[in-house]
């Protein structure tokens, strides 16, 4: 079943979502979501190169510079490299993969392994701190300083005796 939307067009298979794509409204323009390309990578690693999907760094300049040396580094196999690196979108949400990429190529680590590794090990998005000031019973109102006495006072107690 094919649902159209005014700002996207999804496809669904057996009550699953197949995929979503956003619409376009111009004449003869190609709106084309390059993760749904990357098994076609796999088995044919020249359509990086000529895909329309892949033209014009669809995922920003630091996978530009991330393929540039794998491919410089590792003459062989450096092209599959980077495409082992773009697969890691399938498990892993698109805003972290670029992080993780991004981090790389800033640490110059140049490695689909240095790449996963940030991905499992290292925390990419920073936590937002909790906002508590609408729940004034729950923030903390003392200076951190304890009185002292209340060890005093447990010296007193019955059951603390030897």
């Amino acid at each position: 079943m094919i649902e159209v939307f005014v700002d996207k067009i999804r496809i669904v298979c057996d009550r699953q979502i197949v995929v979503v794509h956003r619409r376009c409204y111009i004449p003869g323009q190609f709106v084309l979501e390059p993760t749904h390309y990357l098994k076609l990578l796999q088995r044919k690693p020249g359509s990086l190169d000529n895909a329309r999907a892949f033209k014009g760094q669809p995922w920003g300049e630091d996978f530009d510079l991330m393929r540039k040396e794998l491919e410089y580094r590792y003459s062989e196999d450096g092209t599959m490299r980077y495409i082992k690196t773009l697969m890691l979108f399938a498990d892993y949400p698109e805003v972290q993969v670029k992080a993780a990429v991004s981090l790389c190529v800033r640490r110059r680590a140049f490695s689909e392994d240095a790449v996963l590794n940030v991905l499992r090990n290292e925390p990419l998005l920073p936590r937002a701190q909790l906002d508590l000031s609408d729940r004034p019973e729950l923030t903390n109102q003392s200076r951190g300083v304890r009185d002292t006495g209340i060890y005093d006072r447990l010296k007193d107690r019955e059951e603390v005796r030897v």
